[in-house]
């Protein structure tokens, strides 16, 4: 299941023997401030009219093609990335490593996104996948699914496109994308404070 939890530190500080507020309390406050920033972000982009709902901006496919290397193959109706943004996305959305099992296997990590023409930079979070596939002429398929967001949520969003790469990599291809993109519209704002459940794709 997908939970949206964002914890803040409002309660009374946690002090050690020095009398001062704890790591892990100045850590949260630390992440609340980003994530405020980040909320105020996305409404100003909104507003714009940009991005496809208040969690991301974008989601992609990127393809490692034997003639042309890296493409990007897919991207849902949200704003559109400009060829230099796009060239980046596709380089960043595959890991500069392969697996360890002679180069097979899923890789999930997350990267800093910056824009052109002075637009505010995004986090992109990848799921990459490497199989064989007789079909194609290198005998390796490659391909990465990549969401970005102004929003550091990082265990929620690698959780998320880990879902989405599942079900997008079971050969729902890009339908089920457009599937959960219809879904994701429908989830309340993003909150500071306390537990959301999220449904997505059958799930809760």
């Amino acid at each position: 299941y997908i939970l949206a939890h964002f914890r803040t530190c409002d309660e009374p500080a946690v002090t050690g023997c020095n009398g001062q507020q704890s790591r892990a309390c100045r850590t949260h406050k630390m992440v609340e401030s980003l994530l405020s920033a980040s909320l105020a972000q996305r409404a100003s982009l909104l507003e714009q009219g940009h991005g496809e709902s208040p969690y991301y901006h974008s989601i992609h496919v990127v393809n490692f093609d034997v003639d042309e290397g890296h493409c990007l193959e897919w991207s849902s109706s949200g704003p559109a990335l400009t060829a230099g943004e796009a060239s980046v996305l596709s380089m960043s959305a595959m890991p500069d490593s392969q697996p360890i099992s002679g180069g097979l296997g899923d890789i999930s990590f997350a990267f800093r996104f910056l824009r052109e023409r002075g637009a505010a930079p995004l986090w992109g979070f990848s799921f990459f996948r490497a199989r064989r596939d007789a079909k194609i002429r290198r005998g390796v398929f490659q391909k990465s699914l990549v969401l970005l967001t102004p929003l550091p949520l990082f265990d929620f969003f690698r959780s998320l496109v880990a879902l989405l790469a599942d079900a997008y990599f079971g050969e729902s291809g890009a339908d089920v994308l457009r599937s959960a993109i219809k879904q994701m519209r429908t989830w309340p704002a993003p909150m500071q404070l306390g537990a959301t459940p999220l449904r997505l794709l059958g799930r809760t």
